[in-house]
Protein backbone atom coordinates (compact mmCIF):
# COMPACT_ATOMS: atom_id res chain seq x y z
CA UNK A 1 0.00 0.00 0.00
CA UNK A 2 2.72 2.25 0.76
CA UNK A 3 4.36 1.59 -2.54
CA UNK A 4 1.04 2.80 -4.40
CA UNK A 5 0.77 5.98 -2.55
CA UNK A 6 4.45 6.95 -3.15
CA UNK A 7 3.99 6.15 -6.82
CA UNK A 8 0.85 8.39 -6.96
CA UNK A 9 2.69 10.95 -5.23
CA UNK A 10 5.28 10.93 -7.61
CA UNK A 11 2.99 11.12 -10.57
CA UNK A 12 0.99 13.73 -9.50
CA UNK A 13 4.12 15.82 -8.52
CA UNK A 14 5.13 14.82 -11.93
CA UNK A 15 2.27 15.87 -13.85
CA UNK A 16 1.99 19.41 -11.98
CA UNK A 17 5.14 20.47 -13.27
CA UNK A 18 6.70 20.61 -9.33
CA UNK A 19 9.51 17.97 -9.89
CA UNK A 20 9.73 19.00 -13.97
CA UNK A 21 12.34 22.13 -12.96
CA UNK A 22 15.55 22.19 -11.54
CA UNK A 23 16.24 25.47 -10.65
CA UNK A 24 19.73 27.05 -9.37
CA UNK A 25 20.53 30.78 -9.21
CA UNK A 26 20.91 31.88 -12.90
CA UNK A 27 20.03 28.49 -14.69
CA UNK A 28 17.13 25.91 -15.26
CA UNK A 29 17.42 22.49 -16.35
CA UNK A 30 14.03 20.67 -17.52
CA UNK A 31 13.99 17.22 -16.71
CA UNK A 32 11.84 16.25 -19.51
CA UNK A 33 14.11 17.71 -22.57
CA UNK A 34 17.49 17.61 -20.64
CA UNK A 35 17.97 21.04 -22.15
CA UNK A 36 19.28 24.02 -19.42
CA UNK A 37 18.19 27.05 -19.42
CA UNK A 38 19.07 30.61 -18.98
CA UNK A 39 16.35 31.55 -15.93
CA UNK A 40 16.22 34.82 -16.64
CA UNK A 41 16.77 37.58 -19.10
CA UNK A 42 19.78 40.20 -19.18
CA UNK A 43 17.16 43.18 -18.93
CA UNK A 44 18.23 44.50 -22.80
CA UNK A 45 16.19 44.43 -26.09
CA UNK A 46 18.22 42.76 -29.08
CA UNK A 47 16.99 41.76 -32.65
CA UNK A 48 17.54 38.35 -34.24
CA UNK A 49 21.18 38.40 -35.02
CA UNK A 50 22.47 40.17 -31.73
CA UNK A 51 20.16 37.65 -29.73
CA UNK A 52 22.23 34.74 -31.56
CA UNK A 53 25.56 36.53 -30.98
CA UNK A 54 24.44 37.44 -26.98
CA UNK A 55 23.65 33.80 -26.77
CA UNK A 56 26.95 32.29 -28.75
CA UNK A 57 29.39 34.40 -26.20
CA UNK A 58 27.04 34.03 -22.91
CA UNK A 59 28.98 32.43 -20.09
CA UNK A 60 27.24 31.63 -17.50
CA UNK A 61 26.98 28.43 -14.48
CA UNK A 62 30.20 27.52 -16.07
CA UNK A 63 29.11 26.58 -19.44
CA UNK A 64 30.25 28.19 -22.79
CA UNK A 65 27.96 26.70 -25.32
CA UNK A 66 25.06 28.42 -24.95
CA UNK A 67 22.56 29.06 -28.04
CA UNK A 68 19.55 30.30 -29.28
CA UNK A 69 16.95 28.14 -29.13
CA UNK A 70 15.16 26.59 -31.76
CA UNK A 71 10.95 27.43 -31.40
CA UNK A 72 10.43 24.35 -30.76
CA UNK A 73 12.64 24.47 -27.88
CA UNK A 74 11.23 27.89 -26.35
CA UNK A 75 7.79 27.02 -26.62
CA UNK A 76 8.27 23.50 -24.77
CA UNK A 77 8.59 25.80 -21.77
CA UNK A 78 5.39 27.37 -22.38
CA UNK A 79 2.88 26.90 -19.95
CA UNK A 80 -0.86 27.37 -21.03
CA UNK A 81 -2.53 26.98 -18.05
CA UNK A 82 -0.61 30.57 -16.66
CA UNK A 83 -0.90 34.32 -18.43
CA UNK A 84 0.89 37.41 -18.31
CA UNK A 85 3.19 35.51 -18.56
CA UNK A 86 2.62 32.00 -19.78
CA UNK A 87 5.63 30.12 -17.92
CA UNK A 88 6.53 28.32 -14.66
CA UNK A 89 7.07 31.72 -12.49
CA UNK A 90 8.87 29.51 -9.67
CA UNK A 91 11.33 28.09 -12.48
CA UNK A 92 11.77 31.05 -14.80
CA UNK A 93 11.82 34.55 -14.53
CA UNK A 94 9.91 36.30 -17.53
CA UNK A 95 8.94 39.32 -18.78
CA UNK A 96 5.33 39.18 -20.62
CA UNK A 97 7.04 39.89 -23.63
CA UNK A 98 8.39 38.65 -26.97
CA UNK A 99 11.35 36.18 -26.92
CA UNK A 100 13.20 35.10 -29.67
CA UNK A 101 14.09 31.66 -31.66
CA UNK A 102 16.88 30.73 -33.84
CA UNK A 103 14.00 29.12 -36.31
CA UNK A 104 13.41 31.32 -39.13
CA UNK A 105 10.39 31.80 -40.82
CA UNK A 106 10.27 29.97 -43.97
CA UNK A 107 7.04 30.79 -45.86
CA UNK A 108 7.17 32.20 -49.13
CA UNK A 109 6.13 35.80 -47.88
CA UNK A 110 8.98 36.60 -46.04
CA UNK A 111 12.21 35.70 -48.06
CA UNK A 112 14.38 35.07 -44.63
CA UNK A 113 13.80 39.05 -42.91
CA UNK A 114 11.47 36.88 -40.11
CA UNK A 115 12.24 34.77 -37.41
CA UNK A 116 9.69 33.45 -34.58
CA UNK A 117 9.62 33.66 -31.19
CA UNK A 118 6.95 32.85 -28.61
CA UNK A 119 5.53 36.44 -26.64
CA UNK A 120 5.05 35.15 -22.85
CA UNK A 121 1.97 36.50 -21.83
CA UNK A 122 -0.26 34.12 -23.79
CA UNK A 123 2.15 31.71 -24.89
CA UNK A 124 1.30 32.04 -28.32
CA UNK A 125 4.30 31.91 -30.86
CA UNK A 126 4.60 34.05 -33.99
CA UNK A 127 6.99 35.81 -36.74
CA UNK A 128 8.85 39.19 -36.73
CA UNK A 129 11.39 41.20 -38.62
CA UNK A 130 14.60 40.15 -37.44
CA UNK A 131 15.45 43.64 -37.18
CA UNK A 132 13.01 43.96 -34.27
CA UNK A 133 14.02 44.16 -30.54
CA UNK A 134 13.20 41.78 -28.37
CA UNK A 135 14.29 39.64 -25.52
CA UNK A 136 16.15 36.36 -25.56
CA UNK A 137 16.62 33.32 -22.85
CA UNK A 138 19.21 31.34 -24.37
CA UNK A 139 19.72 27.22 -24.08
CA UNK A 140 22.21 24.40 -23.97
CA UNK A 141 22.20 20.58 -24.11
CA UNK A 142 22.18 19.77 -20.39
CA UNK A 143 23.33 15.97 -21.02
CA UNK A 144 26.85 16.75 -20.43
CA UNK A 145 26.59 18.97 -17.49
Amino acid sequence: MKMLVLWIVLITSMLSGDSRYKIKEAVVTDSISSLMWQRSDDGKKKSWNEAKNYCANLKLDGHGDWRLPSIDELVSIVDKKKFAPAINRKAFKCKNAYYWSATEATDKDTKLTDARGVLFKNGNHMKYFKDYKDYVRCVRSSSDN
